[in-house]
């Protein structure tokens, strides 16, 4: 679940209650940061946050359910969630590479033509800071312009040219620019 799909207490509660019966279970919930994410909450997400607390507190008791956490934005959680036996084993995983960032673009535009123009070298070096889901939608938007543009193999494949990826590439830019990441 996300964040974002949790706006009372009571789905919290109905959550972990659920899941109980369901056991051995993981729950994961995305985004964690804007349920947690510090002074800035409005009181029905102190609610939500404060029924969280309770949740995992009783979770502690219960070996076979494990409740996972994932936020972009570590550095504004509320403390309160990362105290012992809460969410007290943090694991970073850092953004791609170079190397990886090239291999991710080839394997999310394996199901496309890449014309003699295209450089992934360059795409990759352009993208420093890109996650795996950033250079997916990269590649999606591009996929959508050359659909957009008709550019297709004879075969009906869809053809990437290096102009196609670098207006995708800008599109991205403007994303990151306008969400802030």
């Amino acid at each position: 679940l996300t964040a974002k799909s949790i706006s009372t207490s009571r789905d919290v509660a109905s959550v972990f209650e659920t899941t109980r019966f369901m056991v051995p279970a993981i729950i994961i919930i995305e985004d964690l940061d804007m349920l947690g994410g510090g002074d800035r909450q409005s009181s029905s997400r102190r609610e939500v946050l404060n029924e969280l607390l309770n949740q995992l507190d009783g979770v502690q008791r219960q070996a076979d359910l494990l409740i996972v956490g994932t936020t972009n934005k570590p550095e504004i959680m509320e403390k309160a969630l990362l105290r012992p036996g809460r969410f007290d084993t943090h694991i970073f995983v850092d953004l791609p590479d170079f190397a990886e960032r090239r291999q991710l673009l080839e394997r999310f535009l394996a199901s496309s033509v890449l014309d003699p123009s295209v450089d992934l070298t360059s795409i990759a070096n352009r993208t420093v800071g890109f996650s795996p889901a950033r250079l997916k939608e990269l590649v999606g938007i591009a996929k959508r312009l050359a659909m957009a543009h008709g550019s297709r193999q004879s075969d009906g494949r869809l053809l990437i040219t290096m102009a196609i990826l670098e207006e995708a590439l800008s599109a991205v830019t403007s994303l990151v620019n306008e969400e802030g990441y």
